[in-house]
């Protein structure tokens, strides 16, 4: 499972919003080539909607989603997104 912060959650929701992506929009992370769960290294992007076969979180207090597809999953799992910096907005997986 991946946790996402507060921060990163609110960014998402102002992002997503700032690129006027429908309410089932959300944040695409997808692990580069060469990323491991032991170095996780992801590229973000606004997504219109999640696929068929994404894995979707969904951020209780601020309804922010994020997508991920199987092999993110793997990468991902049990991590956290973070907000690295605000302006503009850059993720991190931790």
């Amino acid at each position: 499972m991946l946790t996402i912060e507060p921060a990163a959650a609110r960014a998402i929701v102002d992002l997503v919003a700032s690129e006027g992506a429908a309410p089932e929009g959300g944040l695409r992370v997808q692990a580069l080539a060469g990323s491991s769960p032991e170095q996780p290294m992801v590229t973000v992007s606004v997504s219109p909607s999640a696929t068929e076969i994404d894995t979707v979180f969904v951020d209780e207090d601020t309804a922010a989603r994020v997508f991920v597809d199987q092999a993110t999953a793997d990468v991902v799992d049990g991590r956290t997104l973070s907000l690295e910096e605000r302006e503009p907005p850059r993720f991190a997986v931790r």
